[in-house]
């Protein structure tokens, strides 16, 4: 058998001689039949020739079967390693030309396989890669079909990565502005950017960033980085009301305080039954200055975590009737009724005493301010729980209460239309700008509330119906059980 498991090119020399002499003694029987002779009779010839032949095949089919079966074995490898299938291997163990060809066949398999792993393993990084980027990425290939598109770029047009594959770009992505600029893209091989807006799911301002891919021959695409700047837009537009807010705010009673004075420097300092009134205006339009300044600092004080606030166990009945006290001359001389309903056995809230008094006093003088006679201004407070309010048009609070102290502040006044609502709490956002002038209001009362309600960890909830009037809400934190009142 060790010679039968030679080599490859014995086996097949070996089954071409059994072939010929199978042939052989097949005409050497039909030859030695012909002739007549005394010592051989024809049938033992016969069965000597079919003996013969039968060896033959016998051996020949032994030999074919040595040579056929790895070869058998090797196509069947490798058409399943050609599927992506690499769990079979071939078995042949002999030292001839088969068995190195199945050897090579083995390792080729092998190699292949860990090549494979190693490219997805690449593919998986840098797909994850990808897809953690805050930038969306898209990319499309020559005929604008989408080759891919990462999570944040299907966050921000909307679309889903696995339904986009493969489709064309407008098909997925509605946007004729990304598709112009896809196609200057990649007529002109060179990079392109364009900041344009989108309206789906939510209104986006994006800039984007067109790259051609390139191959080693020619261009095969393109890439577009998008950027969300929505919020930086914003906030440059915020910035920019906020300077010309501040100028006009500024610029109005330093207006009147220049053109007082100017009178009274061309004579009117001598005209004293007019020179009293003159110095009366302008020394309330330097109050008024005075109160924005100090707004404006306490306000960017808040914003920028420059306050320290001081917190401590507080009975809010006590800060509630020292506001109270600094506005009752003033409600009295507005024939306005300013009341104060607090239960008795109210917890102490954990607050800064100073900052909490700016909150009831920044609410109560916009009660005052916008209530006709014979109206109400009302403080109540009750304990709810602390997550039920939301700030109108805020970001998240920072911090959950499961149980806290609600302070309402509630008036009678002209009240707040519903659209004006959600921008009640901007710096500098008055709903009557003309009115709230002339009261004296600097527009900030509200954004520094709604920041040291926050800053306790409170939320805050605003309420109004026009002609009606509006209720403020706002929680505190309620202090521990065996602390002491400030």
């Amino acid at each position: 058998m060790s010679w039968i498991e030679g080599g490859f090119q014995r086996k097949l020399i070996a089954t071409y001689l059994l072939v010929v002499l199978a042939i052989i003694a097949v005409i050497g029987t039909f030859l030695l039949a012909s002739i007549d002779g005394p010592k051989v009779s024809r049938p033992t010839l016969f069965i000597g020739g079919l003996l013969a032949v039968a060896a033959a095949v016998v051996l020949g089919f032994i030999f074919a079967r040595q040579v056929t079966r790895p070869i058998l074995e090797m196509t069947t490898v490798a058409d399943r390693i050609a599927k992506g299938d690499f769990s079979r291997k071939i078995s042949t163990t002999s030292s001839d030309e088969v068995g190195q060809l199945g050897r090579a066949l083995n390792l080729m398999a092998e190699r292949l396989e860990n090549r494979l792993a190693e490219l997805e393993e690449e593919r998986t990084k840098k797909a994850a890669i990808l897809d953690s980027m805050v930038e969306g990425v898209v990319a499309v290939d020559g005929a604008n079909r989408i080759l891919f598109i990462n999570a944040s770029a299907s966050r921000l047009l909307n679309v889903s990565s696995a339904a986009a594959d493969g489709r064309p770009f407008l098909e997925v992505i509605r946007n004729n502005e990304l598709l112009d600029l896809l196609d200057r893209t990649l007529q002109g091989g060179t990079r392109a950017q364009q900041e344009l807006q989108i309206f789906t799911p939510v209104h986006r301002v994006l800039q984007v960033h067109a790259s051609p891919l390139k191959s080693r021959e020619q261009r095969s695409g393109a890439m577009l980085v998008l950027h969300d700047v929505t919020e930086l837009r914003r906030l440059e537009t915020v910035r920019t009301e906020f300077v010309a807010n501040v100028s006009h705010e500024l610029k109005t009673p330093l207006t009147s305080i220049r053109g007082y004075l100017e009178t009274l420097l061309e004579g009117g300092l001598e005209d004293r039954e007019h020179a009293r009134p003159f110095l009366e205006v302008i020394h309330r339009h330097t109050e008024r200055l005075g109160r924005l300044l100090d707004d404006l600092r306490d306000l960017s004080n808040i914003e920028l975590g420059k306050v320290t606030f001081h917190r401590q166990p507080t009975i809010l009945a006590e800060v509630v009737q020292h506001a109270m006290a600094i506005y009752e001359p003033q409600a009295a001389k507005q024939e306005i009724d300013l009341l104060a309903e607090l239960p008795h056995d109210l917890p102490r809230v954990l607050a800064d005493r100073d900052r909490l008094t700016q909150i009831l006093i920044n609410l109560m003088d916009n009660g005052l301010k916008f209530t006709p006679r014979g109206g109400r201004v009302t403080v109540t407070a009750k304990t709810v729980q602390g997550s039920r309010f939301k700030v109108q048009g805020s970001e998240p609070e920072t911090q959950s209460l499961s149980e806290a102290l609600e302070v309402v502040v509630q008036d009678t006044g002209v009240g707040i239309p519903s659209q004006d609502l959600p921008r009640i709490t901007e710096r500098f956002y008055r709903v009557d700008r003309a009115r709230s002038r002339d009261l004296g209001g600097t527009g900030l009362g509200l954004a520094i509330v709604k920041h040291l309600v926050k800053a306790h960890g409170g939320e805050l909830s605003i309420e109004s119906e026009l002609n009606k009037g509006t209720m403020v809400r706002f929680t505190l934190p309620i202090a521990p059980p065996d602390s002491h009142p400030a």
